[in-house]
């Protein structure tokens, strides 16, 4: 890592979770580490949703029945415009 990429950690989306759990959707929810900061939401490695900053909860619908979700959120940064930082969380 060069260039203070060390600070950038502390962008990274904490605190993930997953609540109203039913068959078909769930509400995922994250503590950002700056409300300046655009997040994009992906279930099972694809990208569904790119959220706006100041967005930390989305609701995940059209969720198969019976199966596990690994669902994650990717803070991106802007620091170094021609390399982007991407600091993950994910949960299952």
């Amino acid at each position: 890592l060069s260039g203070g990429a060390s600070n950038d950690a502390c962008y990274a989306p904490s605190d993930l979770r997953v609540d109203r759990i039913n068959q078909t959707s769930a509400v995922v929810s994250w503590w950002p580490a700056s409300n300046e900061i655009v997040h994009k939401l992906f279930v099972n490695d694809i990208e569904v949703q790119t959220l706006k900053a100041g967005v930390y909860r989305f609701k995940l619908s059209g969720l198969t029945p019976n199966t596990s979700h690994k669902v994650s959120i990717k803070a991106k940064t802007t620091t170094n415009v021609t390399n982007p930082l991407q600091l993950t969380a994910s949960i299952e």
